[in-house]
């Protein structure tokens, strides 16, 4: 039995897009969140979440000492060295369902702690009514990144019917990425070739497919390659 048998296509893609990122962050804590609903909600979980997303970004850990929700002796335990006012990091993928009263959102994140008290009353405030909020991280950084996307997926998406929809920020695997892996499908014609090939992508391995340049992350692209630019290319190779 594979991991893939009995899943939808929808929920096959999620666990793609899910691993792909876990291999780019590899090394890396990857920390969970879950954002319930409730009754009478002033808005829907969509802009909600819209809206919780540009908090999360625009928050600075002084932002949160100043409102009481880390102390300043804990500074250096949940941020260690990261400058008072630079912006929270957060590297999301967010899986939606059609759980609890309006839906559920469980979102997968790489980058800062977030204290569960500031997440859930900014929750609060946002949707009016619900506060139920769950934040946690793996005890070790990412160093399995297939075992880990397959625990991921039975927890969230296997078992879930009710998936609606799924989304990641840019920097969850790089600006494009599904272009990308949908190009290496063509270029090879064979998924299992495929496969291998954008794992060894991911993990930091240039790839030449036919007359195309393959470049990994960060930088992740590719480029054709004509008269024009191989010599280019090639030199700066040397």
């Amino acid at each position: 039995m594979t991991i893939h048998e009995g899943w939808d296509k929808k929920q096959r893609r999620c666990y793609h897009r899910i691993l792909s990122g876990l291999r780019v962050h590899r090394g890396e804590i990857l920390r969970f969140i879950t954002l319930t609903t409730a009754e009478g909600m002033i808005r829907p979980l969509n802009e909600a979440w819209r809206v919780i997303k540009e908090r999360i970004r625009r928050l600075t850990v002084i932002r949160l000492i100043k409102m009481g929700y880390i102390a300043l002796k804990d500074v250096r335990k949940y941020y260690p060295g990261k400058p008072l006012n630079e912006a929270i990091r957060f590297e999301y993928l967010k899986v939606e369902t059609a759980e609890g009263v309006c839906g559920v959102l469980h979102i997968l994140y790489f980058g800062d702690y977030i204290p569960q008290k500031w997440l859930s009353d900014a929750w609060r405030e946002i949707t009016g009514t619900a506060y139920i909020v769950d934040i946690r991280a793996c005890k070790d950084s990412v160093k399995a990144p297939k075992r880990l996307a397959r625990y991921v997926i039975s927890q969230y998406v296997a078992g879930q019917k009710a998936l609606v929809r799924y989304s990641w920020s840019w920097g969850w695997v790089s600006r494009g990425f599904v272009k990308i892996w949908k190009k290496i499908i063509e270029l090879t014609e064979d998924i299992k070739v495929a496969i291998n090939l954008w794992n060894r992508l991911l993990d930091g391995e240039e790839l030449i497919l036919r007359n195309y340049l393959f470049k990994p992350p960060p930088d992740l692209k590719f480029v054709e390659l004509t008269n024009d630019n191989l010599s280019t290319i090639l030199e700066a190779k040397l």
